[in-house]
């Protein structure tokens, strides 16, 4: 072990540890460093966060108007309107004349206006259905049959 007073011993740890001290000083003033040592040392409790509840209700949603197993003509105008509830509130209603989504409507009372499909018969069956979606994208149907004739 050196002693203090021999060749250079003393001078040369003193500089070692001034660079030491030197590049500390230098990583701990870079943002993610310090960031990272203090998330560390002072993290909050997961008791702190608060948590919503959970949406889970569908919404209610009745078509109105056209009544089940109603007859409509084809390439007429078909109105049809729902109405809808939700235990938070009713974002959108899509109306569809088969699989087809032919509108959608955010206010009520939910409207839409859309031509009945034509085809090479003279009467053919198919559904109407007014789907129903809140925030928390939980939704609700309601489907009626029609008689579509030339």
């Amino acid at each position: 072990m050196p002693k203090l007073n021999e060749r250079g011993a003393v001078p040369i740890l003193i500089i070692v540890a001034a660079v030491g001290v030197v590049a500390f000083i230098a990583i701990s003033q870079t943002a993610s460093f310090r960031d990272r040592i203090f998330s560390q040392l002072f993290s909050k409790p997961s008791s702190y966060a608060i948590s919503e509840p959970i949406d889970s209700i569908r919404p209610r949603v009745s078509i109105t108007s056209p009544l089940d197993g109603s007859t409509v003509t084809m390439g007429s105008t078909l109105n049809i309107t729902a109405s809808a509830t939700d235990n938070v509130g009713v974002s959108k209603v899509e109306f569809y004349i088969g699989n087809r989504l032919v509108c959608t409507d955010t206010t009520s009372p939910y409207n839409c206006s859309s031509v009945v499909p034509t085809r090479a018969v003279t009467s053919y069956s198919t559904f109407v259905v007014a789907r129903a979606y809140d925030a928390a994208n939980n939704t609700g149907q309601h489907r009626i049959k029609l008689t579509a004739v030339k």
